[in-house]
């Protein structure tokens, strides 16, 4: 008995909703990077770094429930929908959590004019508040 398939009767070769929700993430994840890092998207003055990992997670969470909530052709459209919205939704996710705050005090001297202190912590000085500049940095008065 012969089991083998004939050549002309092979089974129909389609890719996985999910491997191409996941194929569309890493190349759009992938084409971002190479717009940042070649200078074609438009920078931040934002000192927050991000690793992109939320992006890419984002893109797989939401591809896979993309492929969850629809069937028949529609699956690999929301597939897609998903990892793109997720990739979105991780990167806002990580820029907020990952966010440093910076405080800058502006003090007017003497003179009329203003002078910028920029601290990484709160600083002590209180609105209004009269103060002593010392090189870089400020004290109560």
């Amino acid at each position: 008995m012969n089991t083998n398939l004939p050549s002309d009767s092979s089974p129909h070769s389609r890719i996985h909703p999910l491997v191409a929700g996941a194929a569309v993430a890493v190349i759009l994840a992938g084409g971002t990077g190479v717009a940042a890092m070649t200078g074609l998207l438009p920078t931040s003055r934002a000192v927050t770094p991000t690793t992109g990992l939320g992006a890419v997670g984002g893109a797989v969470a939401g591809g896979l429930l993309g492929n969850q909530v629809a069937q028949g052709r529609g699956r690999v459209l929301a597939t897609i929908a998903g990892a793109v919205g997720g990739g979105l939704a991780g990167n806002g996710i990580e820029h907020a959590v990952r966010k440093d705050a910076t405080y800058q005090v502006q003090v007017r001297m003497q003179g009329g004019s203003y002078r910028n202190f920029n601290y990484d912590t709160q600083p002590t000085v209180q609105v209004g508040e009269r103060v002593r500049v010392y090189g870089d940095s400020l004290s109560a008065s």
